[in-house]
């Protein structure tokens, strides 16, 4: 008796487990350490300070922030909420950045000319990221935005044509109006403490980062990423680095760098 038992547990288990392979990855089915729903979203927006409450000098770690979505953080399998940093409010909708550096991905695939229209990072985020990092009802409160993409203002390459996003990068102009700049540099301006940002653990496994000054045990210092203005050429695009100066010149587009993903969110 004990025997069939086991046997009858053993198909059972089996069969689950074909239901779960057969379903595939989605962050509705994936294990999360923790969800948030509609409410707690926007108490923790409403609660939130926006950038602009901030002191140039203040740091990453002296910011508010709300949890929306989940995305793997570190070497484990579970996905942990992600943390956002309220930019902007407006209504009853909020302009979110992702606090830390979620990946290290290629702006493009080549080292050819681009826009941020035609890019591969931009595809990425809004399919991938947007299907895995977030559930059906938390989808439902990504709003569709309608993204500027204008040149490199000291170059004057071609930012290119606007796009309709749900998730998107930050732009040169962008990442001034919110962090602030201190001082003009020979190739980018020194920006508020604040710009910075730590990359995930997880993110510094996705081959080498060699633009950050962090190391596997060292999680908490500061990484490069990306934004979505052209740098010197089409070739480049623009970047923040972990000393906070937007390099103006930019970086190859097939480099690998963080990703700071940004949204607008109804609440």
């Amino acid at each position: 008796m004990k025997k069939v038992l086991s046997l009858t547990t053993i198909i059972i288990c089996l069969i689950m487990c074909s239901i779960n392979f057969a379903t595939g990855f989605n962050a509705d089915n994936y294990q999360n350490e923790t969800i948030y729903g509609e409410n707690d979203l926007s108490n923790m927006i409403r609660n939130a300070n926006v950038i602009s409450a901030y002191s140039i000098d203040n740091t990453i770690e002296d910011m508010d922030t709300v949890k929306f979505g989940s995305y793997r953080q570190d070497n484990s399998e579970i996905l942990k909420p992600i943390e956002w940093i309220v930019l902007e409010k407006e209504g009853n909708k909020a302009l979110l950045l992702s606090k830390y550096s979620l990946v290290n991905k290629q702006y493009y695939q080549s080292s050819s000319d681009v826009t941020w229209e035609e890019c591969t990072l931009r595809m990425w985020l809004n399919d991938r990221f947007y299907t895995e990092a977030f559930n059906n009802e938390e989808q439902s409160r990504i709003l569709s935005a309608s993204v500027v993409n204008k040149d490199n203002t000291q170059y004057h390459s071609k930012g290119g044509k606007s796009t309709e996003d749900k998730i998107y990068i930050l732009s040169e102009e962008e990442v001034i109006k919110y962090f602030g700049c201190k001082s003009n540099e020979t190739y980018g301006y020194q920006l508020g403490k604040n710009a910075g940002t730590k990359p995930t653990i997880y993110s510094m496994t996705s081959k080498d980062n060699v633009y950050s000054n962090s190391s596997m045990n060292d999680e908490l210092s500061n990484t490069y990423y990306w934004l979505r203005t052209p740098g010197y050429r089409n070739k480049n695009a623009l970047t923040v680095d972990y000393e906070n100066v937007l390099n103006t010149y930019g970086m190859y587009v097939n480099e690998e760098l963080g990703v700071r993903p940004v949204m607008w969110v109804s609440y």
